[in-house]
């Protein structure tokens, strides 16, 4: 290049031995700054001794510097604040959000309609727009992480009657993968499982945490409750004489226990035959037990005689004494006193023999003695 200085008119001026590139890069032309220059172009067809007039620009002073208070958030939130920090005389700038979404303000307020992760890019310049030895403005880059904090539902608190087993049924939903864990893990069948079994013979109160792969976690609980099982025992099967009263009782270790009838806990009195049943409940565990109560049928019939040849025919000696006994005794004596047939078994009868043999045809008394219900 030729010589260039500051004409009478206050413009830089080059002289016509210009050959070569286009542009000079100048420093201290301001005695009173210390500022580089980018001198406009310098015509190469200049004659010798003509001149041409030229502009200098300062060269970009300008740093770009983005800032976020966050590049990572757990809240849920797509809403990002950004800052831009650029040191310098800062008269273009433009953000590239990494979404397709552009802004031109110093510190924009950007929404995004997703998670997911997004490259933010800041570029800026003085207002020249000039960016010596570089090629295009200053521009600063981060990444922006936005995650939401995973859904989690342990499932329906459940209850078990006695020690026992119970299948989990935890829900997630997280847009990244997630880590499970359960807690008390001794308890189930695989701690990092959604639906495990629970083997439990105590109640117990079941933690889930769920972590995405950025680290955002929730977490929920569930309760098993373990019932003890009830026990109930109704008085045995009985019956009823007409016109009277019975009074059933039950044994429970639940004291609230219902009646068939209604009344809860307790006896209750009846007054007609049938199926009387109680109920004990303890949470998820009910016990049951019935009664039959049958009226009594006061009929005794003692036949007076039979054959007992084993025709299928009368073959046995069996009085009928209906349902009113409690308890009996029979005995049946041959002429000279002697005992031939005893018991105590109402439905059983004589077939006739005695001492292993068939007894002598003839005439035969019986005692019966009983006690009424």
């Amino acid at each position: 290049y030729g010589g260039i200085a500051f004409g009478p008119d206050g413009k830089l001026y080059g002289t016509a031995n210009v050959s070569g590139a286009n542009s000079l890069l100048l420093s201290r032309m301001d005695i009173n700054t210390d500022t580089s220059y980018l001198v406009d172009t310098l015509p190469k067809n200049l004659a010798m001794g003509k001149s041409q007039d030229m502009a200098a620009f300062p060269c970009n002073d300008v740093e770009t510097k983005l800032f976020l208070s966050d590049t990572f958030t757990c809240s849920g939130s797509l809403v990002v604040n950004f800052t831009d920090s650029s040191k310098g005389n800062v008269f273009f700038r433009k953000w590239f959000f990494g979404d397709g979404d552009t802004s031109s303000l110093q510190n924009p307020i950007h929404n995004y309609t997703s998670p997911g992760i997004y490259t933010v890019i800041l570029q800026s310049s003085n207002i020249n727009g000039v960016a010596c030895g570089q090629e295009g403005s200053n521009s600063d880059t981060t990444f922006v992480i936005i995650s939401d904090i995973p859904i989690v539902d342990a499932g329906v608190n459940d209850s078990l009657c006695g020690a026992g087993t119970v299948q989990l049924n935890a829900n997630t939903s997280s847009w990244t993968n997630t880590n499970i864990h359960w807690l008390p893990s001794e308890v189930l069948s695989d701690s990092t499982l959604l639906g495990p079994v629970v083997n439990v013979d105590t109640s117990v109160t079941l933690f889930l945490n769920v972590t995405d792969t950025f680290g955002c976690s929730n977490s929920d609980s569930v309760l098993i409750i373990v019932f003890d099982n009830p026990q109930i025992k109704i008085t045995d099967d009985t019956i009823l004489c007409e016109g009277s009263q019975l009074i059933i009782k039950a044994n429970s270790n639940i004291s609230d226990y219902v009646w068939s009838t209604g009344i809860v806990g307790g006896d209750i009195t009846i007054d007609e035959p049938g199926t009387y049943w109680a109920k004990a409940i303890n949470g998820a565990c009910v016990k049951s037990d019935s009664v039959q109560i049958n009226l009594c049928a006061p009929e005794i019939y003692i036949p007076n005689a039979y054959s007992p040849n084993m025709n299928g025919i009368n073959d046995f000696w069996s009085p009928r004494l209906g349902n009113c006994l409690k308890s009996l005794n029979i005995t049946v004596y041959d002429k000279w006193g002697n005992i031939v047939f005893e018991t105590t078994n109402k439905n059983k009868g004589w077939n006739g023999y005695s001492n292993g043999k068939p007894a002598n045809e003839g005439v035969y008394v019986y005692m019966l003695t009983g006690i009424l219900n």
